[in-house]
């Protein structure tokens, strides 16, 4: 057996022994905020969020293999839809996140916590009639893109990793837009939209399971400006 070939059987020995010791990862979307949210006085309406649109993209390849060849720096993947996706950056299994339902929920739970409204929930219905304010959501983008850098020495890298040199790079990017509906007369009464993007190294000993650490945490961040720009509307 020559040196290549004994080097690519390390490689597959590594992502066996990876995944059977937990360095491999398996996560989903959990949302689980981590600042406190206040707003302006209570009002007496009820609030509903519908299931969000799903507008994303369908790309979903995985140049992976790349990694083997001499004098590639890095491998790529691109995920429109994480949640396609095998294994992220070697060490973080397939992703599963539902957008549409998952940034829903989220925002419901911000709502409530937010104590705007009287009885914020999340419905299918686009128009439920016990509330007066209903949130149609759309959303456009949860695009994922890696990098299982390969150091230019191919199927030699896992030894840099074992050292300490990082595994992989991630992009996590959301976009997605909202609007705030009177349900009695479906009248649009504010809407925006918005688009986040966080990126994160990781390594075999640090940060492996942050390549798609981003998602919750952007959510967030749109959540907190969406309810703030919503009491400001009510305000009007």
């Amino acid at each position: 057996m020559n040196i290549t070939n004994r080097s690519f059987v390390f490689l597959v020995a590594f992502v066996i022994v990876a995944s059977a010791s937990g360095c491999v990862t398996r996560t989903a979307f959990l949302y689980k905020p981590t600042i406190p949210l206040s707003v302006g006085p209570k009002t007496n309406s009820a609030i509903a969020v519908t299931r969000f649109a799903d507008e994303r993209g369908t790309r979903n390849v995985d140049y992976g293999l790349l990694g083997l060849l001499p004098l590639v720096p890095f491998a790529p993947q691109y995920y429109d839809q994480p949640e396609a996706g095998g294994r992220l950056v070697i060490t973080q299994d397939s992703y599963q996140i539902y957008p549409g339902e998952n940034f829903a929920q989220a925002l419901v739970f911000d709502l409530k916590r937010s104590g705007l409204f009287s009885d914020p929930f999340y419905t299918d219905r686009d128009y439920p009639k016990e509330a007066d304010y209903v949130i149609h959501g759309v959303v456009h983008s949860t695009r994922f893109r890696g990098k299982i850098f390969s150091y230019l020495v191919g199927p030699f890298s896992p030894y840099l990793w074992f050292v300490g040199l990082p595994v992989g790079h991630s992009t996590n990017e959301i976009a997605l837009s909202v609007q705030l509906i009177d349900v009695q007369d479906k009248r649009v009464i504010w809407e925006n939209r918005y688009q986040r993007e966080t990126s994160h190294v990781g390594g075999l000993y640090y940060n492996s399971k942050k390549y798609t650490a981003g998602y919750p945490t952007m959510i967030e961040e749109v959540n907190r400006e969406i309810v703030a720009a919503i009491e400001r509307e009510l305000r009007k």
